[in-house]
């Protein structure tokens, strides 16, 4: 299993927001979270543009403190850093100008939770997800929401329809991306991955595949629906186990089992992934 990260998201202005109201953020974190937060945290360089707040309803706990500590919830805006590489700028899927959105962006307003990786999956994932939600609410003319790790961006309409929607569903709509590849000196091959979920550390999903046989977009619905099943049920299946298939047409098939494999990650960043061979369709050296 990959070492659990500290989730990064960057909240995408024009122009310098406004800050709000400590307390009306405060208030909005409360909301989006379900419970009471402690009052602001001065960060280390006493910044009026930080806001660190506590949260009494988690708890970190090290090796050294059993007794644990309370993690924090930081919001700070920060100029924007755009080196953004190629390869990232190309999975820019949910936003089709998702190129020039990075290219006008000069400020973020940067989420993350100190003292977090001690946390489940689940409530690492529920943290980011109130603390967008929050940020949302109170730093106007945003323009789109950045996953770090993953590179994903998102519109905030997007963040928005899916605030009804389970857990697993909201974290990979916001966090989870699925990229394509063409497989270098192999024109008949090609590659489907999530990133996202080795920032939990937990294993993404990948499938390498003949070309043309599915329709892509199927084919991004069932790594979609593998990577939420996994979430949901507390990452389940075993090196070795078969999954449902998909046709051609992408209808589910439980008459025709794929064998699902824990190994490395074909694609950048190296990571845990849960490799699916989808049996006669599969391309690569597989034994």
């Amino acid at each position: 299993m990959d070492e659990q990260q500290m989730i990064l998201v960057e909240l995408l202005f024009k122009e310098k927001p406004e800050l709000p109201d400590e307390n009306v953020l405060r208030e909005a974190l409360e909301k989006h979270l379900g419970g009471g937060c402690g009052r602001r945290i001065p960060d280390d360089d006493n910044r009026e543009d930080a806001f660190l707040y506590s949260l009494p309803m988690f708890r970190a706990v090290y090796p050294d403190d059993p007794e644990g500590v309370h993690p924090i919830a930081a919001f700070a805006i920060n100029e924007f850093d755009a080196q953004i590489n190629d390869v990232t700028r190309a999975q820019l899927w949910d936003m089709p100008n998702g190129g020039e959105i990075i290219d006008d962006t000069k400020y973020c307003v940067l989420l993350h939770g100190i003292r977090s990786t001690t946390l489940s999956y689940k409530q690492q994932a529920e943290l980011m997800l109130a603390q967008v939600g929050a940020a949302l609410d109170c730093f106007e003319g945003c323009q789109g929401i950045f996953a770090v790790q993953s590179g994903k961006l998102i519109p905030v309409e997007r963040f928005k329809e899916c605030e009804n929607y389970n857990l697993a569903t909201r974290f990979t709509n916001l966090f989870v991306n699925v990229r394509l590849f063409n497989v270098e000196n192999a024109d008949d091959e090609i590659i489907f991955d999530t990133i996202g979920m080795f920032a939990l550390g937990r294993p993404d999903v990948q499938i390498h595949l003949k070309k043309e046989v599915f329709d892509n977009s199927r084919l991004v619905n069932y790594i979609y629906n593998t990577a939420c099943y996994q979430f949901t049920r507390e990452f389940p299946i075993k090196s070795g186990d078969t999954v449902d298939s998909i046709t051609p047409e992408g209808e589910a098939s439980a008459a025709v089992r794929w064998t699902a494999r824990y190994e490395n990650s074909l694609v950048e960043p190296q990571r845990t992934v849960l490799d699916i061979n989808c049996g006669e369709y599969a391309a690569g050296n597989r034994e």
